[in-house]
């Protein structure tokens, strides 16, 4: 486990739910053989996982398409690029194999993303917090702490005034 506070994101809740948690759903509700269930699982993180250590700019673009296919998803006051996200790793993972033959029903569909997207919005905050160290000094992997420009998913309307006021990316 991670020594991560209460408010703290921690990446070994979304470990903990592709482990454990969705398997057993998958397993107990959905009469998904236990093998596939563990594969389902697994193939979560690994999207999670590959999802979180992207640039924001690319975790941007792979988002943009589904945006408009999660608008209405739960919970509705989640930030849209982030219920993006979560269609991104867990609705198009193997998950869709076993709802698309009829083993997992919608509402246990809408319960396991919606889980998914708190732990994923973590996941996603813990990676751009945290360098890979291998040794004292040496940094082989580190996110930038600031984004230029505005985000893609950016919905806000702006004045003519805000928009001459904003710098331009020089990036």
């Amino acid at each position: 486990m991670t020594d991560a506070s209460p408010q703290d994101p921690d990446p070994d809740n979304m470990i903990l739910f592709c482990r454990e948690l969705l398997p057993e759903i998958l397993v107990k509700a959905c009469l998904v053989k236990p093998s596939e269930a563990a594969a389902v699982g697994e193939d979560v993180l690994a999207r999670a996982t590959a999802f979180a250590a992207l640039p924001q700019q690319t975790q941007d673009v792979l988002v943009v398409p589904f945006a408009e296919e999660v608008f209405d998803h739960e919970p509705t006051t989640a930030p849209l690029d982030m219920l993006a996200a979560t269609t991104v790793v867990v609705r198009n993972s193997r998950l869709e194999h076993s709802h698309f033959s009829g083993l997992v029903e919608p509402g246990t569909l809408r319960i396991i993303t919606k889980t998914a997207l708190v732990l994923q919005r973590h996941l996603c905050e813990w990676v751009a917090a945290s360098f890979v160290v291998a040794e004292a000094g040496l940094v082989l992997a580190s996110s930038s702490p600031t984004r230029p420009g505005p985000d893609v998913l950016d919905t806000r309307r702006r004045t003519q005034d805000q928009v001459d006021q904003q710098t331009p990316d020089l990036g």
